[in-house]
């Protein structure tokens, strides 16, 4: 998972931030407990479809992903990945920061992407009359930016032409309201309070305070968007923060479970079975 910025964003990794744009092939094994946690950005983000389907909840909105879609996440919007089942997926995922195309950007699209009107998604069906082109689009781009040796003209070249593409069609989503977004950009402050502070005890007192609301108000929020209460998800990032200390560490059972807040090995076990269907230990063990 990415560092937490000040401001509770998501900070993503450029190998080459001259030039902010990142892609990667990704796996649904690649998520042990089927999910990610709920994060956001101020960078674009693109998910394409290889194989299988997956579901992705954009500021509380499910969309069920099959072969060939392809969907775009605008910056700032709230979004988390996730399976209801084991089940092998493929997508192509590819982040790029606005001030790529900002600057250049003509009123009415900067209207659509910046703006008080900005759509927090678009969704291109494999079925869509445009989605060919784009995917295509798409698909170059996502080479272009893997390969070695590349032209940065010809990269800034695709991203704009892909855009161009993107933002010539009708969006499948409406713009967020005034009161929605208030309500966002308060789970954007607890969210972002736990992931960086779920190595310390907290109550649910401490959690609605960072958002200036509540106990009753944020658990409402949490319902709305996520569909689990603000103790779940504490836990749930503490269990995802423990399997990379799992994966990638020498520490005792005890040992990450303090480190992950939980206080205890036994609590900890119990939560990790919860989620992931069997203990630590056992995943340790297989790698599962």
């Amino acid at each position: 998972m990415y560092p937490v910025a000040e401001d509770y964003s998501e900070t993503l990794y450029y190998p080459d931030p001259t030039i902010p744009v990142n892609t990667w092939l990704g796996h649904s094994s690649d998520f042990p407990a089927l999910s990610y946690p709920n994060h956001w950005h101020s960078d674009f983000e693109f998910v394409y479809i290889v194989s299988g389907s997956m579901n992705e909840n954009i500021n509380g909105n499910v969309i069920e992903l099959k072969e060939g879609d392809l969907l775009f996440i605008n910056s700032r919007s709230m979004h988390f990945v996730f399976w209801t089942q084991p089940t092998e997926c493929e997508f192509i995922c590819l982040v790029m920061h606005p001030s790529l195309i900002a600057v250049h950007a003509a009123e009415e699209d900067s209207e659509r992407l910046f703006g008080s009107n900005a759509v927090p998604y678009m969704f291109i069906t494999a079925e869509s009359p445009d989605n060919k082109r784009l995917s295509e689009k798409y698909l170059s781009l996502h080479k272009t930016v893997l390969a070695e040796k590349r032209s940065g003209y010809e990269l800034m070249g695709k991203i704009y032409d892909m855009f161009s593409q993107l933002l010539s069609r009708s969006s499948d989503a409406s713009p967020v309201l005034a009161s929605e977004q208030r309500q966002i950009e308060i789970l954007h402050r607890i969210t972002g309070y736990i992931q960086k502070n779920y190595q310390n005890k907290l109550t649910l007192k401490e959690i609605s305070e960072a958002g200036l609301v509540c106990r009753s108000k944020c658990g409402d929020i949490f319902k709305k968007y996520l569909g689990k209460t603000p103790i779940e998800y504490l836990n749930e990032y503490r269990i995802l923060k423990a399997v990379e200390l799992l994966r990638d560490s020498d520490m005792s059972i005890t040992e990450i479970s303090m480190q992950c807040g939980f206080g205890g090995a036994s609590y900890f076990t119990e939560r990790f079975v919860d989620l992931m269907g069997y203990t630590p230990t056992e995943y340790r063990k297989h790698r599962i």
